[in-house]
């Protein structure tokens, strides 16, 4: 009896190396998929880019690979702005690429995801010789001939917004039947002056404003007009649940292994569709109570509107994410398991991790796979 008992005790304490060892062997085992992936970044100011993470772990994890065979790299394997060592810069982008050189690019890619073009600081930008912040000309012809080649095209949060130049977001719009409204919002767990998460600007801001005061003091929902007006949803006054809501409607839930219901407290942009061949996958829904609804009814600012945006035809492939969702530091190294996700939420089940296995991970993994079985 007391050998079983020693054995047993010896196995349980085995049991989860084992479990790990068989999640790290088991990923060798899959097979390598082979798919071009062009990201662009223009905003990432460390080489690890937190704001590159959720895409390269995603691709990691499902085994995609470019065209030497070899895994995705975070910090070389896309376009835009490179911090270098010794506060130096490189700029690698479609500014100087004829009409022809982007043709090429296209020809030679599956799928492009574009994280982020509001660009670096002034100073920064001066230093790089990085003049070319936010979405461009070039950049949009690239677009336009990813769409008409059918290729697969991500574009998130702010692609569009401040200091992108107003006709290229216009064509952009029109491109994809979206409209951005001009507003973007983000839920604070605290709206104290002194906190340290709330950027001082939109105090100062609302002050102008509203007569000098920031009447705040609990949790909230902070919204921002590109022509710089500030409103205020305060949790306890406005808000029957104050952080926001993302409802994920059938498609996303079936095909795309997403959470019904997901709360999201990053920022977000308020964007419509134009275009009836779009569809939302899941919407943000903000619980206010009736003074919140007049707050919202005075500024023009819907209480439920799209979180991703879906056009999914045979003509192109094109996602629209209205929020932040790549901005989420997360271990990469999970990425080289099997069942990864899991053992990430283990080690660190944070609120914020939970958005990126729950909902990122899974959509963005069952987009990638269908789009490359289709076409490989």
């Amino acid at each position: 009896m007391k050998k079983l008992r020693k054995w047993t005790i010896i196995f349980l304490l085995a049991l989860p190396v084992m479990t790990l060892v068989g999640m790290r062997v088991g990923w060798w085992f899959v097979p390598k998929k082979p798919l071009k992936v062009l990201a662009m970044d223009k905003t990432g100011l460390t080489p690890e880019g937190q704001e590159k993470q959720p895409l390269f772990w995603v691709l990691n994890n499902d085994r995609y690979v470019r065209k030497n065979g070899l895994l995705y790299d975070g910090r070389r394997d896309y376009l835009g702005f490179f911090p270098l060592e010794n506060k130096q810069y490189r700029v690698k982008d479609f500014q100087h690429m004829t009409e022809t050189e982007i043709q090429h690019v296209v020809s030679n890619i599956d799928v492009t995801y574009y994280i982020g073009t509001a660009g670096v600081s002034a100073d920064i930008a001066k230093h790089s010789g990085f003049v070319q912040r936010g979405m461009t000309e070039k950049d949009m012809s690239f677009l336009k001939k990813m769409k008409t080649d059918g290729k697969l095209i991500f574009a998130e949060f702010n692609t569009i917004a401040s200091p992108t130049k107003a006709n290229v977001r216009r064509d952009f719009e029109n491109e994809f039947g979206i409209h951005w409204s001009g507003w973007l919002g983000q839920y604070f767990t605290s709206l104290d002056s002194t906190s340290t998460e709330l950027p001082q600007g939109i105090i100062n801001n609302y002050k102008k404003q509203h007569a000098g005061t920031w009447p705040f003091s609990h949790s909230g929902i902070v919204f921002i007009h590109e022509k710089g007006i500030v409103e205020v949803l305060d949790g306890k006054r406005d808000l029957i649940n104050p952080v926001p809501m993302i409802h994920t409607f059938s498609y996303g839930i079936n095909s795309l292994g997403m959470k019904k219901r997901m709360p999201y407290s990053y920022w977000f942009d308020i964007v419509q569709i134009t275009d009836s061949t779009n569809h939302a996958i899941s919407a943000y829904e903000l619980k206010v109570n009736n003074s919140g609804q007049k707050l919202l009814n005075k500024n023009g600012i819907p209480a439920v509107f799209p979180a991703v945006i879906m056009h999914n035809d045979k003509d192109y492939k094109f996602y629209y994410f209205c929020g932040n969702y790549c901005d989420n530091k997360v271990p990469l190294n999970s990425s080289y398991f099997v069942g990864g996700q899991y053992l990430s939420l283990m080690l660190d089940g944070t609120s914020s991790n939970l958005f990126f296995y729950k909902l990122f991970q899974p959509m963005v993994s069952s987009i990638l796979e269908q789009y490359s079985d289709i076409h490989h």
